[in-house]
């Protein structure tokens, strides 16, 4: 049973796990000492399977991205895969921390490249206490002023905790105007990665959720080794879910493997209230009173192995048990018309 709410409109490529700076609050503990990249090749054909594949899933997506680490550690590869996304008539956007925007000069040259071979190029911008102890805030500055004259639309995104807001919102200030037009930001850190080693649970902001439904259904992302998640927030490291692999597998065969799990479809369209339950009574679980958001639920959920394993075979059984009665349902029905038209 295939719903509506489980569609995909952007694709993210971790270009790379190596990364300019080591902050202590990265969720996946990146730094210079991680080597190696996902292959340009692979990527640029699956990218061309998005604009051939003539399912309606395939169809909905637009936009390609590129993360890291730090992807411009590769500004080369940066490029082709804008280059490549503009030549298939798709969006594309980039995450960075601007370590290289140490100069007026070279920033305008190599975002002018980037805007000229891509569609609507947007960036996010990575901007908090963690990445200002590696990245001069003049960086930052400079990448600002070539945006707003190029006109490349800027998202600021800060990670923060509760004894580091008051630094970082002082940062963001001493930004000035070329803050200006720029959408901002302020997401609580969360206790995964590097975080939960240095930091403890206090210092996290979490509250009571109000939804407990997956708030990054939409995005796919593609790790460095090929594999794809069903969702890219930083939250996912250690979840099972195997929806398959770009050297290996079909942009179909992988939104199929999405749409056929049934662990997935309740959690997009339904939340884990009934996952709660289950786990609740099958593991004696404790539950902690606040999350971040659905995705570190999800995160305290479904990295555990076992627990993952239980809530897919009981998550199979209600799916096999709806489509039971939806076919009786149908049945009954059909049955009904038929007689009122003889």
């Amino acid at each position: 049973m295939l719903l509506n709410n489980m569609r995909y409109d952007l694709v993210a490529f971790q270009l790379t796990k190596e990364c300019s700076a080591a902050c202590k609050i990265c969720c996946g503990s990146y730094d210079q000492k991680l080597k190696g990249k996902i292959d340009l090749n692979a990527v640029q054909r699956f990218m061309d399977t998005v604009k051939n594949t003539e399912s309606v899933l395939a169809k909905r997506i637009r936009i390609f991205s590129v993360t890291g680490g730090e992807p411009f550690l590769y500004p080369d590869d940066v490029l082709s895969i804008a280059k490549h996304s503009k030549d298939l008539n798709r969006m594309f956007t980039i995450a960075t921390n601007a370590f290289w925007s140490t100069s007026y000069t070279d920033t305008l040259r190599i975002l002018t490249k980037l805007k000229d071979n891509n569609n609507a190029c947007g960036c996010i911008l990575s901007v908090d206490s963690f990445h200002q102890e590696c990245i001069p805030v003049e960086n930052i500055k400079i990448f600002l002023r070539v945006c707003k004259i190029l006109e490349i639309p800027v998202k600021i995104q800060s990670h923060v905790l509760k004894s580091t807001f008051a630094q970082t919102d002082e940062i963001i200030k001493s930004l000035g105007e070329d803050k200006l037009q720029v959408e901002m930001l302020y997401g609580g850190a969360y206790p995964v990665g590097s975080a939960k080693k240095h930091f403890p649970p206090e210092d996290f902001y979490t509250k009571k959720l109000k939804s407990t439904v997956c708030q990054y259904q939409g995005y796919l992302h593609v790790s460095t080794n090929g594999q794809v998640q069903p969702c890219c927030s930083p939250c996912f490291g250690g979840i099972p879910f195997n929806v398959g692999n770009i050297y290996n597998d079909s942009l179909e065969d992988i939104l199929t493997n999405i749409q056929n799990n049934a662990l997935m479809r309740m959690i997009i369209n339904e939340g884990f209230e009934k996952l709660i339950k289950e786990a609740r009574e099958k593991f004696d679980l404790t539950f902690p009173d606040e999350f971040v958001d659905s995705c570190h639920l999800c995160n305290f959920m479904l990295s555990d192995g076992e627990r993952y394993a239980y809530l897919l075979t009981k998550t199979e059984c209600l799916s096999a048990q709806k489509e039971e009665i939806v076919s009786v349902i149908r049945n009954i029905a059909g049955s009904k018309l038929s007689s009122l038209l003889s």
